[in-house]
């Protein structure tokens, strides 16, 4: 196992060149966050799912930012907008994924950098030092799916979307894909 990648969370099925689900930890959350841009309307979306364990989903969310920064500051919003949805649920311990290898690399490093992205990375080393056990984690995009479509979604929402234990009914022949357990 890389030490960027998340312990027991997806190996890949040389049948099917994908990713397969593997349970986690007992009582360990995995958070997958992804960001998009629509540059013309000047919107961000951001997506978050979370699913326990065994797979099932606890929460997802759709969301719109107006923006005027880069897609490094989006991505790390995204996990940031994570971070908080597993905290205001306290679903922890934690791992997030995200496809964006630049930003979990900013994220590991002890240094904060000094950059506009360096504000949300300094937002995120806080949240992270509240809770034990929490990692962020590197995932090829092909097993972010889920997180992706969902900010696909937020790039239209006129507010913050969220769902509680499932994720919307458009959604779900993703996150099975991603994790074949039932919703």
């Amino acid at each position: 196992m890389r030490a960027n990648q998340a312990p027991n969370a997806e190996v890949s099925d040389r049948r099917s060149n994908g990713p397969v689900w593997q349970p986690l930890c007992e009582g360990t959350y995995k958070i997958n966050t992804d960001a998009t841009m629509f540059v013309r309307g000047g919107r961000v979306g951001v997506g978050i799912i979370i699913h326990d364990y065994v797979g099932t989903v606890m929460a997802s969310s759709a969301q719109a930012v107006q923006f005027g920064f880069s897609i490094l500051i989006a991505e790390a919003l995204a996990i940031k907008k994570g971070l908080l949805l597993a905290r205001d649920m306290w679903l922890f311990p934690c791992f997030i994924e995200s496809d964006v290898q630049v930003v979990v690399n900013l994220i590991n490093i002890p240094d904060i950098p000094c950059s506009e992205v360096g504000l949300i990375i300094k937002d995120i080393k806080i949240l992270l030092e509240e809770f034990s056990n929490c990692n962020i984690v590197f995932a090829p995009r092909y097993s972010n799916k889920a997180a992706h479509e969902l900010a696909r979604i937020g790039l239209s929402a006129d507010e913050g979307l969220f769902w509680l234990e499932e994720c919307p009914p458009s959604l779900r022949h993703v996150v099975l894909g991603d994790c074949p357990k039932p919703l």
